[in-house]
């Protein structure tokens, strides 16, 4: 399943961070069509790894932030700066 599918699905069923968060809490989402969302998600699994967050976690990350350059790739006309 792509990992567009995972996350909608998880959402619906609240388990991912957006389905999680409360009604009034701050949610920062980031869209492979942003050219800098792969840098920004494994910046984020260097950091992650270094407050000692779950490895499995941190490996769902970069996997993620290589989806979303492999997409970028596939698709450039469709990647831009963000909006």
């Amino acid at each position: 399943m792509p990992a567009e599918a995972k996350m909608l699905e998880g959402m619906r069923k609240g388990r991912d961070c957006p389905g999680r968060a409360a009604g009034d809490e701050p949610v920062f989402i980031l869209r492979a069509q942003d050219i800098l969302a792969p840098r920004v998600v494994v910046r984020w699994a260097h950091l992650a790894e270094q407050a000692n967050v779950p490895l499995n976690k941190v490996q769902a990350a970069l996997k993620l932030a290589k989806e979303m350059a492999d997409w970028q790739a596939k698709y450039p006309s469709r990647v831009k700066v963000p909006d």
